[in-house]
């Protein structure tokens, strides 16, 4: 698998956690919520990147 492949994967993972974990408040304005949404994925992207690493 490349790196691509990986963080394509790593992504979709993410985005399905976070869907499961975070639900947008209707009082924050798009702008703020995209910027939090991206945040959110990062950092989930990151723990599994490091769960992975521990694992290998």
């Amino acid at each position: 698998m490349g790196s691509k492949d990986n963080k394509d994967n790593l992504r979709e993972k993410a985005e399905k956690i976070l869907d499961n974990q975070f639900i947008l408040s209707k009082e924050k304005s798009l702008n703020d919520d995209e910027l939090i949404h991206e945040l959110r994925v990062h950092q989930i992207e990151l723990e599994i990147q490091n769960e992975e690493l521990r694992e290998s």
